[in-house]
Protein backbone atom coordinates (compact mmCIF):
# COMPACT_ATOMS: atom_id res chain seq x y z
CA UNK A 1 0.00 0.00 0.00
CA UNK A 2 2.89 2.39 0.51
CA UNK A 3 3.76 1.59 -3.14
CA UNK A 4 0.74 2.99 -3.90
CA UNK A 5 0.29 5.63 -1.79
CA UNK A 6 3.84 7.16 -2.94
CA UNK A 7 2.91 7.10 -6.78
CA UNK A 8 5.78 4.70 -6.84
CA UNK A 9 4.89 1.84 -9.90
CA UNK A 10 5.78 -2.33 -8.96
CA UNK A 11 7.44 -3.41 -11.65
CA UNK A 12 5.48 -5.46 -13.59
CA UNK A 13 7.90 -8.77 -12.56
CA UNK A 14 6.09 -8.28 -8.82
CA UNK A 15 2.83 -9.34 -10.16
CA UNK A 16 4.62 -12.84 -11.84
CA UNK A 17 7.07 -15.82 -11.58
CA UNK A 18 9.81 -15.44 -9.71
CA UNK A 19 12.87 -15.39 -12.55
CA UNK A 20 15.25 -17.87 -12.37
CA UNK A 21 18.17 -16.39 -10.48
CA UNK A 22 21.41 -18.42 -8.79
CA UNK A 23 21.52 -18.54 -5.42
CA UNK A 24 24.70 -16.98 -4.10
CA UNK A 25 27.69 -19.10 -2.46
CA UNK A 26 27.54 -19.03 0.96
CA UNK A 27 30.14 -17.27 2.73
CA UNK A 28 31.30 -16.20 6.19
CA UNK A 29 31.05 -12.27 5.33
CA UNK A 30 27.74 -12.97 3.56
CA UNK A 31 25.39 -15.17 6.04
CA UNK A 32 23.01 -13.20 8.14
CA UNK A 33 23.16 -13.60 11.78
CA UNK A 34 19.56 -14.62 13.27
CA UNK A 35 17.75 -12.35 14.99
CA UNK A 36 18.27 -12.05 18.98
CA UNK A 37 14.72 -10.37 18.96
CA UNK A 38 11.17 -9.46 17.44
CA UNK A 39 11.25 -6.00 16.07
CA UNK A 40 8.93 -3.54 13.97
CA UNK A 41 11.89 -1.98 12.33
CA UNK A 42 13.88 -3.66 9.48
CA UNK A 43 17.09 -4.39 10.67
CA UNK A 44 20.41 -4.85 8.69
CA UNK A 45 22.67 -7.67 10.21
CA UNK A 46 25.33 -6.49 7.48
CA UNK A 47 25.23 -2.90 7.23
CA UNK A 48 27.29 -1.50 3.69
CA UNK A 49 31.01 -0.49 4.61
CA UNK A 50 32.58 2.14 2.57
CA UNK A 51 35.66 0.69 0.84
CA UNK A 52 38.58 2.89 0.93
CA UNK A 53 40.25 4.49 -1.80
CA UNK A 54 44.24 5.71 -2.47
CA UNK A 55 43.18 8.52 -4.21
CA UNK A 56 42.05 11.59 -2.40
CA UNK A 57 40.16 13.05 -5.67
CA UNK A 58 36.05 13.43 -5.66
CA UNK A 59 33.75 10.34 -6.16
CA UNK A 60 31.15 10.69 -8.59
CA UNK A 61 27.46 9.74 -7.54
CA UNK A 62 26.59 5.91 -9.29
CA UNK A 63 24.57 6.02 -12.36
CA UNK A 64 21.28 4.33 -11.64
CA UNK A 65 22.48 1.54 -14.72
CA UNK A 66 25.68 1.29 -13.09
CA UNK A 67 24.23 -0.57 -10.08
CA UNK A 68 23.03 -4.21 -10.88
CA UNK A 69 20.38 -5.11 -7.66
CA UNK A 70 20.02 -8.60 -6.38
CA UNK A 71 17.50 -10.27 -3.80
CA UNK A 72 17.60 -13.16 -2.00
CA UNK A 73 15.91 -14.77 0.90
CA UNK A 74 17.61 -16.59 3.92
CA UNK A 75 15.72 -19.86 3.62
CA UNK A 76 13.02 -21.20 0.80
CA UNK A 77 10.55 -21.15 3.49
CA UNK A 78 9.39 -19.88 6.71
CA UNK A 79 7.23 -21.75 9.48
CA UNK A 80 4.69 -19.36 11.37
CA UNK A 81 7.27 -17.91 14.30
CA UNK A 82 10.31 -17.32 11.82
CA UNK A 83 11.04 -14.19 10.40
CA UNK A 84 11.67 -13.91 6.69
CA UNK A 85 15.09 -12.34 6.22
CA UNK A 86 16.11 -10.71 2.44
CA UNK A 87 19.57 -9.87 1.38
CA UNK A 88 19.83 -7.24 -1.09
CA UNK A 89 22.95 -7.65 -2.79
CA UNK A 90 24.12 -4.44 -4.49
CA UNK A 91 26.95 -4.33 -7.50
CA UNK A 92 28.82 -1.48 -9.50
CA UNK A 93 28.88 -2.07 -12.75
CA UNK A 94 30.88 1.08 -13.08
CA UNK A 95 34.69 1.50 -14.47
CA UNK A 96 35.61 3.53 -11.71
CA UNK A 97 34.43 3.99 -7.78
CA UNK A 98 31.05 5.46 -7.73
CA UNK A 99 29.00 6.28 -4.28
CA UNK A 100 25.20 6.78 -3.39
CA UNK A 101 23.00 6.23 -0.37
CA UNK A 102 22.89 2.52 0.62
CA UNK A 103 20.96 1.46 3.20
CA UNK A 104 17.63 0.25 5.14
CA UNK A 105 16.59 4.04 4.42
CA UNK A 106 16.92 3.62 0.95
CA UNK A 107 16.23 -0.31 -0.28
CA UNK A 108 12.33 -1.05 -0.30
CA UNK A 109 11.90 -4.63 0.02
CA UNK A 110 7.92 -5.02 -0.93
CA UNK A 111 6.33 -8.42 -0.94
CA UNK A 112 3.32 -9.45 -2.14
CA UNK A 113 0.76 -11.99 -2.62
CA UNK A 114 -1.63 -12.79 -5.33
CA UNK A 115 -0.51 -9.63 -6.95
CA UNK A 116 -1.44 -7.46 -3.61
CA UNK A 117 1.35 -5.89 -1.46
CA UNK A 118 1.32 -7.22 1.90
CA UNK A 119 4.25 -5.47 3.23
CA UNK A 120 6.91 -2.54 2.20
CA UNK A 121 9.54 -2.04 4.34
CA UNK A 122 10.05 1.53 3.70
CA UNK A 123 6.82 1.48 5.98
CA UNK A 124 8.64 0.38 8.92
CA UNK A 125 10.76 4.19 8.51
CA UNK A 126 14.00 3.27 8.46
CA UNK A 127 16.72 5.65 9.87
CA UNK A 128 18.15 7.48 6.55
CA UNK A 129 20.94 5.50 4.56
CA UNK A 130 24.52 6.56 4.88
CA UNK A 131 26.49 7.39 1.78
CA UNK A 132 28.50 4.17 0.73
CA UNK A 133 31.60 4.35 -2.04
CA UNK A 134 31.10 1.39 -4.98
CA UNK A 135 33.98 -0.50 -6.77
CA UNK A 136 33.32 -2.24 -9.85
CA UNK A 137 32.41 -6.17 -8.73
CA UNK A 138 32.77 -5.62 -5.07
CA UNK A 139 29.43 -6.53 -3.92
CA UNK A 140 27.77 -4.23 -0.68
CA UNK A 141 25.28 -6.61 1.37
CA UNK A 142 21.98 -5.39 3.15
CA UNK A 143 19.99 -7.63 4.91
CA UNK A 144 15.81 -6.80 5.69
CA UNK A 145 13.86 -8.60 8.70
CA UNK A 146 10.32 -8.94 8.40
CA UNK A 147 8.47 -8.95 11.71
CA UNK A 148 4.90 -10.58 10.62
CA UNK A 149 4.44 -10.46 14.43
CA UNK A 150 4.42 -6.53 14.28
CA UNK A 151 1.74 -4.58 15.28
CA UNK A 152 3.03 -0.86 15.84
CA UNK A 153 3.88 0.91 13.78
CA UNK A 154 0.68 0.51 11.20
CA UNK A 155 2.39 0.52 8.67
CA UNK A 156 5.36 -2.12 9.56
CA UNK A 157 3.61 -5.16 10.11
CA UNK A 158 1.86 -4.73 6.92
CA UNK A 159 -1.10 -6.27 5.46
CA UNK A 160 -0.69 -9.75 6.17
CA UNK A 161 -3.32 -11.12 8.59
CA UNK A 162 -1.99 -13.53 11.16
CA UNK A 163 -1.83 -17.13 10.15
CA UNK A 164 -1.75 -16.32 6.56
CA UNK A 165 0.51 -18.96 4.49
CA UNK A 166 1.27 -19.77 1.07
CA UNK A 167 3.73 -18.49 -2.07
CA UNK A 168 4.50 -14.96 -1.70
CA UNK A 169 7.42 -12.74 -3.85
CA UNK A 170 9.59 -10.32 -2.76
CA UNK A 171 11.56 -7.76 -4.93
CA UNK A 172 13.70 -4.83 -3.61
CA UNK A 173 14.01 -1.96 -5.21
CA UNK A 174 16.61 1.27 -5.04
CA UNK A 175 16.31 4.31 -6.97
CA UNK A 176 16.49 3.42 -11.03
CA UNK A 177 16.61 -0.13 -9.73
CA UNK A 178 14.81 -2.76 -9.50
CA UNK A 179 15.68 -6.84 -8.21
CA UNK A 180 14.52 -10.01 -10.09
CA UNK A 181 11.56 -11.38 -8.22
CA UNK A 182 12.00 -13.69 -5.19
CA UNK A 183 9.15 -16.04 -4.40
CA UNK A 184 9.05 -17.78 -1.04
CA UNK A 185 6.94 -19.57 1.36
CA UNK A 186 5.02 -19.22 4.73
CA UNK A 187 4.14 -22.52 6.35
CA UNK A 188 1.16 -22.91 8.12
Amino acid sequence: MAALQSQDALPSAAYGSAWPVPSPKPSATATPKPAAKASAKPRTSASPRPTTSASAGAIAPCKPGDIVLSLFTSQASYSQNAQPQFNAYAVSTAASQCQMAYGAGSVRVIVTKNGQVVWDSAGCKPPAAKTVRFQRGVPQLLTISWNRHATSPSGCAGSLPAGAWGTFQAVAMITGQTSPVRTFALLR
